[in-house]
């Protein structure tokens, strides 16, 4: 096994340069007459490109003291918040063992301020199981039970570019936004509630989904000439088009209770997380099929496998099951359409081979500049650079509480019971039948990448954009770069 990982050991600091994903692994120093979780976990990750920031101090005796007089001890305490504050990912190990109340203090800085980067294993046994389990369903932070479990949820995030979409593939637009553009503008027409696809769909081509790219100019995410005259897929073209099936619409509004998910008003809408218009007719399914292709790179889920659910060149209607629905406010749906809003998977809870329980967050999304056919520098982090005004942006929105848009806010009172503006980070609990859980998740995770990469290139509430006209076009980059 070729090692890849860097292990970085207090009091040291990660080179300036390093582009790894960090890891932080925050939890129990005692020991438990067991294997070393830490040791244990470094052995899972030596083969990724990962910097793996060790807190461990084999030189701890009983001659340190916990404050500011030993120099030591405050060495060691500056070197684990900055570590923490700086990781893209923070583990948490709790073991019956020992309380570790430390540990405790740190998850809770942690899940308030980046509850999606933060992993937590509580073994069972571990006598405040339940206060870490209730922070983290509150927060949205991901949550195992078993070493096992904390392994692969790390080997998953770090090979599906998880702790930042927009850091991993920023320089892959070309070959991401086709398909962000195509998903998003099929939902909007997705929210037409009509079963007769010619009615329900517009005519849906490749070139609409490439703005101002040719032949010559477009190319595979291998870096291949991307010919769009030459289809990849095909779909069989002995299939008839597909109306929706109510039945299955029947399914999800008895599941979800005949009402709103998020918000609970009775007489929702059956809404189709990958878009129903993807899949209805031959042509769309060709169109989805070749776009589908230039994906990869944004989402963790295996677009491409024999056994994935999301295209399948032999049935239609493959999507257009209750997994692949949700039921939402009408009004709801409109805004989640145009990716002002987004979902989050969290976690699945399955109670027995029937039946589980999958938490979702809802989150708005913010309103950045509108970079789509711009041209940015991502190299620099300095002040006025691209990188630094887009995090600027990003920062403002999380200050300002991750707000929904101005414009939507009054009609959204009228939709809570409380009157108030629908909360960012708000859970979502679902339950279904756990057969479903996997297509759901799967349906769940495409939404997610599309709609936050959306959100990072200013399309928020946009998704007409990428525009038709040529990412070259300087007066069009001039004019977006004063939008907003």
């Amino acid at each position: 096994m070729e090692q890849h990982a860097k292990i970085v050991m207090a009091p040291r600091r990660p080179d300036s340069d390093d582009k790894n994903t960090s890891i932080f692994l925050a939890g129990i120093t005692t020991s438990t007459g067991e294997p070393d979780w830490r040791e244990t976990l470094i052995k899972a990750l030596m083969d990724q490109h990962v910097t793996i920031l060790n807190p461990n101090r084999p030189d701890w005796d009983s001659t340190w003291k916990e404050d500011f007089s030993d120099k030591r001890w405050e060495e060691q305490v500056w070197w684990e918040l900055d570590m923490q504050e700086a990781a893209d990912i923070i583990v948490f190990f709790f073991h019956p063992s020992t309380e570790a109340p430390i540990s405790l203090m740190e998850l809770g800085l942690a899940v308030k301020t980046k509850p999606e980067r933060s992993v937590v294993c509580a073994l069972d046994g571990y006598r405040k199981k339940g206060n870490v389990e209730a922070v983290c369903k509150r927060f949205g932070a991901n949550l195992v039970h078993t070493v096992t479990d904390l392994r692969d949820t790390l080997l998953t995030a770090i090979k599906s570019a998880w702790p930042g979409v927009f850091r991993a593939n920023f320089g892959n637009l070309d070959g991401i936004a086709p398909f962000c553009k195509h998903y998003l503008i099929q939902h909007c027409v997705g929210s037409i509630i009509d079963p007769t696809p010619a009615q329900s769909s517009p005519q849906i081509t490749k070139s609409s989904a490439i703005p101002g790219s040719s032949v010559s100019e477009c190319e595979s995410d291998n870096g291949f000439p991307w010919n769009w005259g030459m289809p990849m897929f095909g779909t069989n073209l002995k299939l008839n088009d597909h109306v929706r099936d109510l039945v299955e619409e029947a399914k999800c509004l008895e599941r979800d209770g005949n009402s709103c998910v998020v918000l609970g008003t009775v007489d929702p809408m059956v809404s189709h997380i990958i878009p129903y218009t993807w899949w209805d007719t031959k042509e769309h399914g060709n169109t989805t099929g070749d776009i589908k292709f230039r994906g990869p790179g944004l989402i963790s889920v295996n677009l491409l496998g024999g056994n994935c659910y999301v295209y399948n060149p032999h049935e239609l209607r493959g999507t257009d099951k209750v997994w692949n629905m949700i039921c939402l406010h009408p009004d709801l749906h409109q805004l989640w359409a145009r990716g002002y809003c987004g979902f989050k998977y969290i976690f699945t809870e399955t109670s027995n081979e029937n039946e589980s329980k999958v938490t979702l967050q809802f989150r708005w999304m913010p309103r950045t500049k509108k970079r789509l056919v711009q041209e940015i520098d991502i190299s620099g982090t300095g002040h006025g650079s691209d990188s630094r005004q887009l995090i600027d942006e990003l920062n403002l929105f999380h200050d300002q509480g991750n707000p929904p848009p101005v414009s939507c806010e009054g009609a959204l009172r009228h939709l809570t019971r409380s009157g108030k503006p629908l909360p960012s980070g708000y859970l979502i609990h679902i339950n279904m039948q756990t057969d479903e859980t996997k297509g759901f998740k799967e349906a769940i995770d495409i939404q997610w990448a599309c709609i936050l990469f959306a959100a990072f290139s200013g399309a928020a509430g946009n998704p007409e954009l990428p525009s038709r006209q040529n990412p070259d076009d300087k007066a069009m980059q001039w004019i977006q770069s004063q939008a907003r």
